[in-house]
C-alpha cells in the first residue's frame, strides 16, 4: 500500500489484484488493479487504477534517484494516460524539502479530477519509496 496522509491530504492505493500480462519477463510482464481513496477538505475520490509493474519500478528507480541527489529536481508518474499524474520534487535550501502535486481523475480521460500541491518535510520520501516498493511486490 501506498499512504501519503498529513494534515492537508489522506492518499491511499492499496492493490488489489496482480494479473500476468505476457509470458515475457520485462516492463509489461504484469498488470497491478488498485484502488485509490483521495480524501481533503471537504473532497473524496474513491476509484479504481490500473498499471504496468514495469511503471511502478521505473518509478521507483527514480524516487531512489531523487533521495539520493544533492540537486533540485522532480519525477514525474504518470501511467494509464494520466489518470494519476504524481510529480514530487526536490528543494535544496537551508533544509531538504519535498513538494508532491498530484492530479487524480475519475477515470480515464474524465474531464474531473482533484488537483493539489502540498510540501513535504524529507521524512516522507522514505515513505512514499517503500509504498511504492510494496505494490511492486503485491
Amino acid at each position: 500500500m501506498l499512504k501519503i496522509v498529513n494534515s492537508e491530504i489522506n492518499l491511499e492505493v492499496t492493490p488489489f489484484e496482480k494479473i500476468t500480462n505476457t509470458t515475457e519477463t520485462g516492463f509489461y510482464h504484469e498488470w497491478l488493479k488498485m484502488y485509490v481513496e483521495f480524501q481533503a477538505k471537504g473532497i473524496n475520490l474513491t476509484t479504481t487504477w490500473e498499471c504496468y509493474i514495469g511503471e511502478l519500478e521505473e518509478f521507483y528507480s527514480q524516487l531512489i534517484d531523487l533521495k539520493d541527489s544533492s540537486i533540485a529536481k522532480q519525477v514525474i508518474f504518470s501511467p494509464m494516460e494520466g489518470m494519476i499524474t504524481m510529480i514530487i520534487s526536490k528543494n535544496i535550501g537551508p533544509e531538504e524539502s519535498y513538494s508532491f502535486k498530484f492530479k487524480i481523475a475519475t477515470s480515464v480521460r474524465s474531464d474531473f479530477f482533484v488537483e493539489g500541491i502540498i510540501g513535504m518535510d524529507q521524512t516522507y520520501i522514505h515513505g512514499i519509496i517503500e509504498g511504492v516498493h510494496n505494490l511492486i511486490h503485491y
